[in-house]
């Protein structure tokens, strides 16, 4: 999570308090949610991890962020959307050239 504030406010933002302490308690807010999820324990996949951070970015207001966790380079083929479609976009076979 931290590297995606970096993505979006530079080197600056790692040395920001205000950004540690949004890390540390979005962190937080996004274990708690699995762990509510998984009362017994039990493995977390980490599509389930994935969604509950961008989840978190979102519900706190750093929109520019969640965008730069959930597509970290230009590389990235896949666009965002719901686990099922990126699972799917995954799974397809690279497109050909042309």
């Amino acid at each position: 999570m931290t590297k995606a504030f970096l993505a979006v406010n530079g080197g600056q933002g790692a040395a920001s308090a205000r950004v540690r302490e949004l890390v540390e308690n979005l962190t937080g807010q996004a274990v708690n949610a699995l762990v509510r999820n998984r009362p017994n324990g039990g493995t977390f996949h980490i599509e389930d991890i994935q969604d509950q951070v961008e989840l978190a970015l979102m519900r706190s207001g750093e929109h520019d962020v969640a965008r730069a966790y959930v597509l970290p380079g230009q590389g990235r083929r896949c666009p965002a959307g719901t686990r099922a479609e990126r699972d799917r976009c995954r799974r397809a076979p690279p497109a050909g050239p042309g």
